[in-house]
């Protein structure tokens, strides 16, 4: 742990000073433009005003090649200007090795620009301090790769809560499962998960066709709450938590949201090559998932073996999941919009939410069964929709 510990703030250390040379590049290349703009202006007009006399000389004396002097125009005290040839060519000179110079500046401020480019993207070429590192590490995970592994962890969940319904409490008969919920009600935590998600629970328990539909929210309620909800916690009380507590600081310092997400981006990419998901995290989120299925759906306790395999490996992709959400814009939503902690009672949102079954005329979510899977926008502060919730009305 002290190695893990040493390595990420040694690399957290590189990063920043890679940062802070990549930051004075840019001010110093800011500079070099300023002073080499000015300069060029300076030199063009020193070029066009001795292009100007130049051409004034020539013409003003019929192009002599020959002669040892060679005469101007009337001077400002009223006699000539007689210029020799050998001034003529020094003047010609300078003016050829002030062309040669700005020439030279040019070349330099391109190169000083390519410098730039090449400390900024670590060798990428694309402007982004330690992006080359995140490719290293770990490549970024995709709008796609995200979709199929919430997929993936969706599936799992609904065979889980079909396993669930056709065994135990699902076959039982109405005496049975009342007789559960009366268990329920004496079952604190699992109640109050289950009146958080619907006030109707009993009534979804009650019935064959959306006890599914129960058992996949109260599972994806865990995996939200101990997992998506707070990505960091996937490493771990020690890594986990001093990770939270540097992003709150950058928040709390100004950081910008780009330089945030940069860190986390670095961060998480760092820790996933290092690092494997805390045991105890994961363990906790499945025996909290294990018994709340076990109390709803009223399992027999030769299912129990089963019944922890299947959970331990949704828990398993879910916290893969979760650990690379920081590499990539997407956010997992199980409410009505970001930022919020309101799970029903809210209208539909047919931007993000898929209705799977309504209850009489109902037009408000009384259930979200699965939560949604948004890619945050760049461009106008908004999101795009990558996967739908699924809501009961």
């Amino acid at each position: 742990m002290e190695s893990l510990r040493f390595q990420l703030s040694d690399t957290q250390g590189a990063l920043t000073e890679k940062t802070r040379q990549w930051r004075q590049l840019r001010v110093d290349h800011k500079a070099a433009q300023e002073a080499w703009a000015q300069e060029k202006g300076e030199l063009e007009a020193r070029i066009a005003q001795l292009e100007t006399d130049n051409n004034r000389l020539r013409g003003a004396n019929g192009g002599v090649d020959g002669g040892e002097k060679l005469q101007g125009p009337p001077g400002g005290d009223g006699g000539t200007v007689t210029i020799t040839r050998a001034r003529m060519r020094d003047a010609e000179a300078k003016y050829q090795k002030l062309t040669d110079d700005l020439a030279e500046k040019t070349r330099l401020s391109e190169a000083l620009h390519q410098q730039l480019l090449r400390a900024g993207s670590g060798g990428g070429g694309d402007g982004d301090p330690g992006a080359a590192l995140r490719r290293t590490l770990v490549p970024a995970l995709t709008d796609d790769q995200a979709v199929a592994r919430w997929k993936a962890v969706r599936d799992g969940v609904r065979a889980l809560a079909r396993r669930l319904s056709g065994g135990g409490g699902g076959s039982g008969s109405p005496g049975e499962r009342l007789k559960q919920q009366q268990q329920l009600q004496t079952h604190d935590r699992v109640r109050l998960e289950l009146e958080q998600l619907s006030a109707h629970w009993r009534d979804y328990h009650a019935t064959a066709r959306t006890r599914p539909y129960l058992l996949r929210a109260l599972v994806w309620r865990y995996l939200h709450t101990c997992l998506f909800a707070r990505p960091w916690r996937v490493w771990g009380r020690e890594l986990g938590g001093a990770a939270a507590q540097v992003e709150r600081a950058l928040g709390t310092a100004g950081a910008e949201g780009e330089e945030r997400r940069d860190w986390r981006a670095r961060t998480a990419a760092l820790l996933r090559r290092a690092c494997e998901p805390d045991a105890q995290v994961l363990g906790d989120t499945a025996r909290g998932i294990v018994e709340a299925a076990e109390q709803v759906a009223g399992a027999a306790d030769r299912q129990r073996p089963e019944l922890e395999r299947a959970v331990a490996d949704i828990v398993a992709a879910a916290a893969a999941l979760a650990a690379d959400l920081h590499r990539s814009r997407c956010l997992v939503l199980m409410s009505d919009r970001p930022g919020s902690r309101l799970t029903r009672g809210f209208p539909v949102r047919e931007k993000t939410m898929e209705v799977r079954s309504r209850f009489g005329s109902g037009t408000a979510v009384d259930l979200m069964v699965s939560p949604c899977l948004l890619r945050e926008d760049c461009d106008n502060d908004d999101y795009a929709v990558l996967v739908k919730a699924e809501v009961i009305c």
